[in-house]
């Protein structure tokens, strides 16, 4: 498991290790520069050219130029590029402009009478890498004047740049870009990763991510708490053990799929196919009879419950709900007026963990004197358009923080809140939200949203809580994406893949390839 802190909680960190423990600030910055020295050492020899290290008057400059004085310790030719006042230059970075003059290693001042100078500079032949130690994760405001000037100078050069924590003109909190950023080549982050370096458009522009540790102390991120976690494969093997050799299919799970309509036949299809990839017992189909045939061809394995939409059987669907161990409501209902009785069932008397998807949230969003009716017990998988809906929030307002809208939305109706994006988060109430970050863009394809519900469904037919099943779902739903993608190419993956990759992510989890 990996954890994902803001820039407040960092900041915590450091100070802790510092004040608590009494670990010196200039070790920590030592063991911070000799990491940004090692990623350059492992892919640039001296012979490719100069390191030009660009500075800030802050610690993350101080960073830069320790990174820089051991490089040029270890035979590569260094330069320190650095602007600021240096009347507020931080006693660090003082310290370390002291040892950078006694070595006799160049600095060059970017002030008003020598930018043009600085920019040439930095565009100069035979300048193999630069240290981008601007600002740290502590940038608050949007960047603009000569460091804009300079940020964009960086870009446009051409010269592979190594971030020291961040990029430039990242914010370390939200991803989002303060005016301009610095596109890095890598990115060396110490400690923990910031959310800023997994929120899209951050995780971009930082490259190649490698965290490092730097010596802070143990118990200081147990003490500043993380806003955030997320998985590693590692994890996922937990839950990829042997199925026991006397199990059958009633050992696996149950699970009732109440989707489709006429002409939306392979929403159902989709989540069926995918539960059963996960290793469920027995999927029962609740549908129209218009989908018969679709269903016994493309989902033989599964049971059928057909109804005829125009005269609803709510007998039916109630026997229904008392033979399954989890339900799914949603995936291409439509909006026709049995959908929103079976929903008004399903919240007021089914008693067994719910996954809503797709038109059940947009049912759920015209009915929100149903919104007391969630609970822990149901995991509401919005993309953000459904999120809109649920909220009365713009898109726009929703993309300004993600997470901050999931997060309410748990909180305040105790269900579990899965916002599907780019980084889908899984939110709960009370505790750090699951953050993805597995998964590519080969995954905006139709139905993959149907694929994640039956995923999810999988996960609870194991008897996972819905918060476990949320976030272990997100996660193996965006490893099916990436192999997919490896097999296929990004362009060509579709919902089919998708689903059959489900089995390559447990051989591989499993070490069975």
């Amino acid at each position: 498991m990996e954890y994902f802190v803001n820039h407040l909680q960092m900041k915590a960190v450091d100070t802790y290790s510092i004040r608590e423990t009494g670990i010196p600030s200039l070790i920590l910055m030592e063991w911070a520069a000799l990491s940004v020295a090692e990623l350059i050492m492992d892919h640039f020899s001296p012979e490719d050219g100069r390191v030009l290290s660009i500075c800030a008057m802050g610690n993350n400059g101080a960073d830069g130029m320790a990174a820089a004085r051991i490089l040029a310790l270890k035979g590569y030719r260094t330069a320190v590029l650095y602007t600021g006042n240096p009347e507020k230059a931080t006693e660090e970075w003082k310290i370390q402009n002291g040892i950078l003059e006694k070595l006799g290693i160049p600095c060059i001042f970017m002030e008003d009478g020598n930018r043009e100078i600085a920019l040439e500079y930095i565009k100069a032949e035979k300048t193999s890498v630069l240290i981008d130690a601007l600002f740290g994760i502590g940038l608050t405001r949007r960047v603009g004047g000569f460091y804009a000037e300079l940020i964009e100078a960086v870009n446009s050069s051409g010269i592979p740049a190594v971030a020291v924590d961040i990029p430039s003109g990242i914010d370390s909190d939200s991803g989002r870009i303060a005016g301009t950023a610095v596109k890095a080549w890598a990115t060396v982050t110490f400690g923990q990763k910031k959310l800023g370096q997994i929120f899209y458009p951050g995780a971009e522009y930082c490259g190649m991510l490698e965290v490092r540790e730097i010596g802070f102390a143990p118990e200081a991120l147990e003490k500043a708490g993380y806003e955030a976690f997320g998985y590693t494969r590692d994890d996922l093997k937990l839950f990829a053990g042997l199925r026991p050799a006397d199990s059958h299919k009633g050992t696996f799970g149950k699970i009732l799929i109440i989707a489709g309509s006429e002409n939306m036949a392979g929403a159902a299809v989709f989540s069926a196919r995918a539960a059963y990839r996960m290793g469920c017992g027995l999927v029962r189909i609740h549908t129209v009879l218009e989908n018969r045939i679709c269903m016994h061809q493309m989902v033989p394995e599964a049971i059928l419950s057909l109804y005829d939409d125009k005269c609803y059987d709510m007998e039916l669907l109630r026997r229904d709900c008392e033979w399954a161990d989890v339900v799914v409501f949603g995936p291409g209902m439509g909006q026709k007026p049995h959908v929103d009785r079976i929903l008004e069932y399903l919240l007021k008397s089914c008693r067994c963990p719910m996954v809503l998807d797709a038109d059940g949230l947009r049912v759920l969003a015209g009915h929100r004197e149903w919104y007391h009716l969630l609970s822990d017990q149901m995991i509401l998988t919005p993309h953000m358009g459904e999120m809109a809906a649920l909220t009365g929030l713009t898109i726009s307002e929703i993309r300004e923080s993600p997470s901050g809208t999931a997060c309410d939305f748990a909180e305040r109706f105790g269900c579990i809140c899965v916002l599907k994006g780019a980084r889908t988060i899984a939110a709960q109430k009370g505790v750090p939200y699951y953050l993805n970050t597995s998964g590519c863009s080969a995954m905006a394809t139709a139905g993959s949203g149907d694929v994640l519900t039956g995923v999810l469904a999988g996960f609870l037919a194991e008897g996972h809580s819905c918060a476990k099943a949320a976030s272990l779902g997100v996660y193996l739903h965006g490893l099916a994406g990436e192999l997919a993608a490896g097999k296929y190419g990004e362009r060509a993956v579709m919902a089919t893949d998708l689903i059959e990759s489900i089995g390559d992510v447990w051989k591989e989890i499993q070490g069975c390839r």
